[in-house]
């Protein structure tokens, strides 16, 4: 009875330390990359006017700022864009 009742006791310690194996470890920290996004066929012909800029990145790998997604890949060199402005380098 007395085993039991030790048996019982330790149980839930075990299964506690058991369920969180990563809880001694520090979190990582979350990278945060931005969207990528590709130009899809048929392009535009006609973009509205809206401010949203967007990095756009030609076939040969260059990058150029346009002034929202559908400016972008109205250029028909350009094959995927991010979210903002281009990194000046």
């Amino acid at each position: 009875m007395r085993a039991l009742r030790s048996a019982l006791l330790i149980l839930p310690c075990v299964i506690l330390f058991a369920a969180a194996p990563g809880a001694a470890q520090e979190p990582q920290p979350k990278l945060t990359v931005p969207a990528l996004k590709f130009c899809t066929e048929p392009r535009p012909e006609m973009c509205m006017e809206i401010y949203q800029p967007v990095c756009g990145f030609t076939k040969d790998g260059t990058s150029k700022t346009y002034g929202n997604s559908c400016h972008a890949c109205a250029n028909h060199d350009v094959v995927r864009y991010t979210p903002g402005e281009c990194k000046k380098t």
